[in-house]
């Protein structure tokens, strides 16, 4: 994975994660999911209140979370980072992630997660060949 990105989440409407990946580094706290959702999704009802469209970036003392929602499935797109990344750069990795996301599940995103099998896995490997291109000699 490109070495800025520590984990990527794509969350459903109501916060449950659909998709986790996430970079462990030794010596570092296992993130609770459900805090973290509850939290995105409080900074996101914030936003809204305040009359923002949605919270984009929040900085955080050691990393940043980068956040894109997809306003026809409102599913949630974020990416935690190591806190020097460069918002534009991030911001177009996550673009591509929801892009190749709704590519794939656009036609499927009402059916059980079990019946999602092949396709999370076609995800996978798409995501896979995207952050993490092969060498060539």
């Amino acid at each position: 994975m490109i070495k800025e990105i520590q984990n990527i989440y794509i969350l459903d409407s109501t916060g449950k994660p659909i998709f986790i990946r996430e970079n462990y580094v030794q010596g570092t706290a296992e993130i609770d999911h459900g805090l973290l959702s509850n939290f995105i999704n409080a900074i996101q009802s914030i936003a809204s209140e305040l009359g923002e469209k949605e919270a984009r970036v929040i900085e955080l003392g050691n990393g940043t979370i980068y956040s894109v929602k997809d306003s026809r499935y409102r599913i949630q797109f974020v990416l935690k980072c190591q806190k020097d990344t460069k918002a534009k750069k991030m911001f177009k990795i996550l673009t591509d992630i929801k892009n190749l996301f709704l590519e794939k599940f656009s036609n499927y995103i009402e059916i059980g997660i079990g019946d999602k099998g092949k396709i999370i896995s076609s995800f996978v490997d798409a995501l896979h060949q995207m952050l993490e291109p092969s060498e060539t000699i």
